[in-house]
């Protein structure tokens, strides 16, 4: 699978690679390998049923390797009964990250057969700060949370 901003390689044995390829904005292969494992540890932490993230495993200058998923079945906010749940989730999710010093801007969700919800895409995440925390609405976000597919800053 290819995207805008890296192609996910199939290795072997339930683990793929994500190559970065952008060189002109976004974050490297380790700021993305270090916000997903805080991902992780927000699933685990606040021991959230609904929501997984794949573990990661390595990085390099380019790249980092991740578990591999089920990315057929793309989820929407709006797509199943999941849903009131899922947002409770994941307004837990956006609260934690902001204290951890980011913002979820654009990620991907995809339904697994345990009918858990995958996050991931962690590459446009904001690293808040003064500059940037005024040119999006975080509070529509913690009050009505949903899938920021295509919101852009």
């Amino acid at each position: 699978m290819e995207g805008t901003c890296g192609k996910i390689c199939d290795t072997s044995n339930g683990v793929v690679r994500k190559v970065i390829k952008r060189k002109y904005k976004g974050f490297s292969a380790m700021q993305q390998y270090h916000i997903q494992q805080i991902a992780i540890n927000i699933v685990k932490n606040n021991n959230l049923k609904l929501i997984v993230v794949p573990k990661v495993f390595d990085y390099n200058n380019n790249s980092y390797s991740m578990e591999k998923i089920d990315d057929s079945n793309p989820y929407y906010t709006d797509k199943s009964s999941l849903n009131d749940i899922f947002k409770k989730e994941l307004l837990i999710f956006y609260k934690e990250f902001e204290k951890n010093g980011y913002f979820p801007n654009d990620f991907e969700c995809f339904l697994q057969k345990d009918n858990k919800i995958c996050i991931v895409d962690f590459d446009k995440f904001i690293k808040i700060n003064d500059k940037n925390d005024k040119k999006f609405d975080k509070e529509t976000y913690l009050k009505n949370p949903f899938i920021p597919q295509f919101f852009y800053y």
